[in-house]
């Protein structure tokens, strides 16, 4: 995708401010092996990606596609944030949409029936739920104190605006949000708040009350990471990453998929190494062979193990010739020292097949983007990715059922691997960890006195219309 074809929030910037005294990065469009690439380069990366989903059931199995090809490739997606999840939870039940390797934090919908939030975090952080911005029908906000595993601390809020117009209701969401901006720049020097917003960035020249809220960032000295449009069809910036966070590298794009009409926006942070608590595995480094020295160090081992005797056993000797040369190898080569990046869990039916297959749909998709929407190369393009999309949604169900299929008759006669199979297929993964957060009366709720009154209060009527 040619990035010069799209409006840009930093040209905007910089026609209104010509001494560029605003530092906002330019962010371009990737695809996933260049987002790959960009985590393999940083010596200690921690990413952060946020999409508006449009009901996390569609995209579910997208998006854990896309993780476990960065698993595959050595790399993670370390805190994701989605919008607008959809969750009917009398239908559904959250642990459904699990992830190994990740907690899921849940905010219940308030703006609307049609949304919801959930933020999946690497389950070696620690988190902690900040109760900043109050929930109303106008947004829904979640955010988390997270601990990183060289005990650094940021915040990552997801945040949904629902798309209300009115003059009076973007005034209160924009004095909403700058007291919380203030309440979080006071405290923490790393937040980053991700979300979708349904504030055009792109119109801050003609919209005062869009330029009002971006003035409001730039008043707390919080910058957007994303300028290029998030939804392409209709050229819009209303998903971003807007942070404060400045002493770490960092890079942010948008990658190019097609998960919903909202493009997937992501920030990578590089922080300096420390002490870390992650135990090392060893792997084998082959250097240059000195063939006259492996020789002779075979020979000195021959000539003092082998027995000589014409009636020893052949088979011994030869034992002792294999061992003889792997010792002598094993002296010319180095062991170095890899720390695990993260857990090797992953969903076992993903096969390397289908997650080629959604890169070929993922280029058609991007040399889509490029096309004028009125010529016969795009249509012919349109259906050519019309027609992928169905092949991969029929391969993925085929290949999850195919995989279910041949556990369930392999564990037929064990009934304790089809508990544990059928757990797995509903979502249902034994947690020693109490939580501690409950969304009561679809309120959250973190006081643990609270908590305790109210499972107090549920078994004490359960058990007096019991008896």
């Amino acid at each position: 995708m040619d990035d010069r074809l799209n409006p840009s929030l930093l040209n905007i910037i910089n026609d209104a401010h010509d001494d560029n005294e605003i530092d906002v990065c330019q962010s371009f469009y990737y695809d996933d092996n260049e987002m790959i690439n960009q985590l393999k380069q940083c010596e200690n990366p921690v990413c952060i990606m946020s999409l508006n989903c449009q009901a996390i059931n569609t995209t579910f199995d997208d998006v854990n596609i896309l993780i476990e090809k960065h698993k595959l490739n050595d790399t993670s997606i370390d805190i994701l944030c989605l919008q607008e999840v959809r969750v009917n939870l009398e239908k559904n039940s959250i642990n459904q949409f699990n992830i190994p390797g990740y907690h899921l934090h849940y905010c219940p919908p308030s703006t609307s029936t049609q949304s919801g939030l959930i933020i999946y975090v690497n389950d070696t952080y620690q988190v902690k739920t900040q109760s900043i911005l109050e929930n109303t029908e106008l947004w829904e906000s979640l955010i988390l104190e997270i601990t990183l595993a060289n005990n650094t601390r940021i915040i990552v809020g997801n945040i949904y605006r629902a798309p209300r117009e009115l003059n009076n209701q973007i005034a209160d969401f924009t004095e909403a949000f700058s007291q919380t901006l203030q309440k979080l720049s006071n405290k923490y020097k790393s937040v980053f708040l991700c979300g979708d917003y349904n504030l055009n960035l792109l119109r801050i020249n003609d919209k005062p009350r869009y330029a009002e809220f971006f003035d409001t960032l730039l008043l707390r000295s919080f910058l957007p990471n994303i300028t290029l449009p998030t939804r392409l069809h209709c050229k819009t910036l209303i998903d971003n990453i807007f942070t404060n966070c400045t002493k770490y590298r960092s890079i942010s794009g948008i990658l190019n998929n097609s998960f919903s009409d909202h493009q997937a926006i992501y920030t990578i942070i590089d922080i300096p190494t420390a002490v870390s608590r992650k135990k090392p595995y060893s792997y084998v480094v082959n250097g240059r062979i000195d063939y006259k020295l492996l020789n002779e160090q075979v020979q000195h081992n021959l000539n003092t193990k082998i027995d000589s005797n014409v009636n020893s056993d052949p088979t011994e000797n030869c034992q002792i010739l294999i061992d003889s040369i792997n010792a002598a190898q094993t002296l010319q080569t180095s062991t170095k020292k890899k720390f695990h990046k993260h857990k090797d869990k992953k969903s076992n039916w993903i096969t390397y097949g289908l997650i080629k297959s959604i890169e070929r749909r993922n280029n058609i998709y991007k040399k889509l983007q490029s096309l004028n929407p009125h010529t016969q190369s795009y249509t012919e393009t349109k259906s050519e990715l019309d027609q992928y999309n169905k092949y991969i949604r029929k391969t993925k169900q085929s290949l999850k059922r195919e995989y279910y299929a041949n556990k369930f008759h392999e564990y037929k006669s064990n009934i304790k691997k089809t508990w544990q199979l059928i757990n797995e297929v509903l979502g249902r993964t034994q947690n020693n960890n109490i939580s501690k957060e409950f969304v009561i009366n679809e309120k959250m709720v973190t006081n643990a006195a609270d908590i305790a009154n109210h499972f107090n209060i549920f078994f004490f009527k359960n058990c007096s219309s019991s008896s």
